[in-house]
């Protein structure tokens, strides 16, 4: 049986957000790797799985080896062989802000840039744009960035751990394929979605992705039998 177990790689799947409470919430306090809310310079906190949570700032110059320190304490205990970064957008279960005012300032922020992509909420489903990291960045001009400092990272970690890095992220950019692998994400059990993941993979290789892959059965609804 040990043998069979051998055989066996076990890769976990990471969320970004910081569940507001607990050690590894109290250490990133401790660290001040939070992103930062811009009126207040307090932790920004939005909301997803947990509840309400904390992002880290990837920006920060603390912030890796805090990424690196939590993933040990999970290595301790599980001798994990790999990274699976989800909801690394940053997703958010609320449009920009959770918490505090949402008056004309945000309202507006969101809505006077310099270029709009499409006619959708830009916040719709991530943090406010007007979200601070660390140098006074703001999220409007580093958003891309976030998962690719994140999944340099978790490269960084498993290296030192003298692991092959396999890294599969949900949210990639240019220059992300150096460190990890793509995932297109959340699909639907339709046909549709099947024959649009072809595209999908092939442009992704177009942009450098060597590993790339959907969800072939799909993640949301149930398969045709």
């Amino acid at each position: 049986m040990n043998k069979i177990l051998q055989k066996y790689r076990y890769i976990p799947i990471i969320d970004a957000g910081i569940k507001n409470s607990g050690s590894a919430y109290e250490e990133g306090l401790k660290r001040g790797v939070y992103i930062q809310e811009a009126n207040t310079n307090q932790p920004y906190v939005g909301r997803v799985w947990p509840g309400p949570t904390t992002f880290v700032d990837f920006f920060h110059p603390n912030a890796t080896q805090y990424w690196k320190d939590m993933l040990g304490r999970l290595y301790d205990k599980v001798k994990f062989s790999g990274i699976w970064l989800d909801m690394n957008e940053l997703a958010n279960f609320c449009d920009g802000a959770c918490e505090g005012p949402k008056g004309s300032y945000l309202y507006d922020y969101s809505r006077d840039l310099p270029y709009q992509p499409g006619s959708d909420n830009i916040e719709s489903h991530t943090i406010s744009l007007n979200a601070t990291h660390y140098g006074n960045l703001s999220e409007a001009n580093v958003h891309a960035f976030a998962a690719f400092l994140e999944t340099y990272a978790t490269n960084e970690f498993l290296k030192s751990k003298n692991l092959r890095p396999f890294i599969i992220s949900r949210s990639s950019t240019l220059g992300s394929s150096k460190y990890g692998f793509h995932w297109t994400g959340d699909n639907s059990a339709k046909w549709e979605y099947l024959r649009g993941s072809i595209a999908d993979n092939f442009n992704s290789q177009l942009f450098g992705f060597q590993m790339v892959g959907p969800d072939i059965c799909g993640f949301g609804g149930n398969t045709q039998p």
